[in-house]
């Protein structure tokens, strides 16, 4: 079981070269990094490719706009996007509200 109530709270400037404050919950182990991330508006996760992993991430509030090599994607509260092995992709909160996420990046 994964509590992210007893989880700190880590920030990250500009992270991935994306813009403003990114708020990350993080559990790693046996190749998954398991994630609760929150942006506020106007911030957002850099473009970065998935070189030896994957990652899908699941949107618990808000709505996100993903950018990736295959165009743009509006992903809101109830639904998911993955990044395969050897894509690129971009997270934007261009909304009022705080975007929450559920992430997991793993080995594949």
């Amino acid at each position: 079981m994964i509590n992210f109530d007893k989880i700190d709270k880590k920030e990250f400037l500009n992270f991935k070269d994306g813009k403003g404050v990114t708020i990350n919950q993080a559990k790693q182990e046996d190749g998954a990094k398991i994630m609760k991330i929150t942006l506020k508006q106007g911030c957002s996760i850099g473009m970065h490719k998935h070189e030896d992993n994957c990652e899908i991430m699941y949107i618990i509030s808000g709505k996100a706009t993903i950018v990736t090599s295959n165009g743009i994607e509006i992903v809101e509260k109830g639904q998911a996007s993955y990044c395969k092995k050897g894509n690129s992709h971009e997270t934007q909160n261009n909304e009022k509200e705080d975007l929450v996420m559920f992430a997991v990046v793993v080995d594949c």
